[in-house]
């Protein structure tokens, strides 16, 4: 009987599982940018080239990505090189992400009603299934990052065959996002409440051992991407400089509200009409804080032996995000510890509310079944809704133009031709000519030299609405007029593309 109830709680999981994905599928291209280097990344390791930027000019080796995920969609790649089914791909891992909910909350609460429920809630979460239907790392890093942990669940605080799969688990998952190394402060922490010090030696150097030889790679090409943005205070502005410890502070302190007012309540209550840039107003504030105080409490009564555990993993994550730079907004980047959120949230929410009544996490009462799915539905549906009316949305023209852009030049340009973009990735999947960007300086002939550098021969003015390209691209043509002529222009605010007859071989 027990195992025909989990039976029936993991087919309903599926069930809906199937429904909502079908329903929201966006066969559109996600315009971010990301998705189109992890899918140019896994192909350069599907055709054998290894870890390299086969987008650019002599295939040059990658550094700036952690190379798991495209080694992922190098393995799909087995099946097809189909973008649409590389999207597709990735509803695998939300599926496994939904599934691995169920036990992992199923081991905590000991109760299968609750476990689903906190599946169901990640299910229609907008802002997390929308990401399992592009070619982005968020949804495979949960699925890791839940592998993970409940890896670590079943080892039981013993050196076993789950133990030893945690391990490799977890140095996956940091070589998909580098930020999983909050996952083994987590975990470190869950062993050292435990006093399982050999535990705690044996994960700590296993995973140092695992990711050395990415680390020293990074290091032998000039360090970390992300790192070496990290420190600077906007990436897109690079002649702003390092940040310094009183920049250190501000960033912290901004990212802070910021998660309080918009990325928290954004990303647990996905209905709610928040806007990203928009000034936060008093009750968004009122709203983070009351989520975040029950959250607390979600964790103040779950069960002591696994509070390490979850403390340690959220806390690490947080600490990383709040150093992130304030230029880079959304809740994307906490996107993997959202469902962690949410389950925390319920588990305090409904022991609030049945404190009194004799009702607990064990209990399957007709009332909480009623309020459990009151809550799901009224603050997750309308999120699905817009993602479906969305999937129905064009790019729009600026995009259009330059997509056409891209295609025309995949008949009009010579095979060996070098462009120079705002979007190199995006432009390289329509246009399969080698790509570059432009270097963000207001040197108009610092910029120019770095673009020989990479062999450029054509130069792409776009319309796109990001400000890089007026700051540094615009005004470095215009000083050099003479050396540019313009070959196409297509639509109306026009998407130029310059050849550029100054080249130095």
């Amino acid at each position: 009987m027990k195992n025909r109830n989990i039976f029936t709680y993991v087919t309903s999981i599926l069930v809906c599982f199937i429904v909502v994905y079908i329903f929201l599928f966006d066969k559109k291209l996600f315009l971010g940018g990301d998705n189109a280097f992890y899918y140019i990344l896994g192909k350069s390791i599907n055709e054998g080239f290894g870890y390299r930027n086969i987008h650019m000019y002599g295939n040059p080796l990658a550094n700036h990505f952690p190379p798991g995920y495209p080694l992922l969609i190098s393995f799909a790649m087995w099946i097809s090189q189909s973008v649409l089914w590389i999207k597709a791909f990735n509803g695998f891992f939300m599926c496994g992400s939904l599934l691995l909910m169920f036990f992992i909350v199923r081991k905590i609460t000991s109760n299968n009603l609750f476990a689903c429920l906190s599946s169901l809630v990640v299910l229609f979460n907008g802002q997390i299934i929308r990401y399992s239907y592009v070619m982005m790392s968020e949804i495979p890093f949960l699925f890791f990052s839940l592998l993970t942990l409940y890896f670590v669940l079943k080892s039981d605080l013993r050196i076993n065959r789950y133990f030893i799969f945690s391990i490799l688990s977890l140095i996956f998952t940091f070589y998909i996002r580098s930020q999983g190394v909050a996952l083994l402060g987590g975990i470190t922490l869950f062993y050292l409440f435990r006093k399982k010090w050999k535990m705690i030696g044996i994960t700590i150097g296993s995973f140092v051992l695992g990711i050395l030889p990415w680390s020293i790679r990074g290091m032998n090409l000039g360090g970390n991407g992300y790192l070496n943005q990290i420190i600077l205070k906007n990436p897109y502005r690079p002649e702003l400089g390092v940040i310094e410890l009183y920049g250190w502070i501000e960033r912290i302190i901004k990212n802070g509200l910021r998660y309080i007012s918009k990325e928290i309540p954004r990303s647990v209550l996905p209905s709610m009409n928040i806007s990203q840039t928009a000034p936060s107003v008093w009750y968004h504030y009122v709203i983070g804080m009351v989520l975040i105080l029950v959250f607390i409490y979600g964790i103040y009564t779950m069960n002591k032996k696994y509070q390490g555990l979850i403390i340690g993993y959220l806390g690490g994550q947080f600490g990383i995000q709040l150093l992130w730079p304030d230029v880079w907004f959304g809740i994307r980047f906490m996107l993997p510890i959202v469902p962690i959120i949410q389950f925390l949230i319920l588990l305090g929410l409904f022991n609030l509310l049945f404190k009194h009544s004799n009702i607990s996490t064990h209990d399957s009462g007709v009332r909480r079944r009623v309020l459990a799915m009151g809550i799901v539905l009224l603050f997750s549906l309308p999120s699905l809704k817009v993602l479906h009316l969305r999937k129905e949305m064009k790019w729009g023209l600026k995009y259009d133009h330059y997509f056409a852009m891209a295609k025309w030049c995949s008949t009009h340009t010579p095979k060996d031709a070098v462009i120079a973009c705002r979007k190199p990735g995006l432009f390289y999947l329509y246009a399969n000519r080698k790509v570059s960007r432009f270097k963000n300086t207001n040197n108009a002939e610092e910029l120019l030299t770095d673009l020989r550098k990479q062999h450029v021969s054509y130069i792409v003015i776009d319309r796109l609405g990001y400000s890089s390209t007026g700051r540094y691209l615009v005004p470095a043509v215009r000083n050099n007029i003479a050396q540019f002529k313009q070959v196409c222009h297509i639509g109306d605010p026009p998407t130029f593309l310059m050849k550029w007859d100054y080249i130095i071989k």
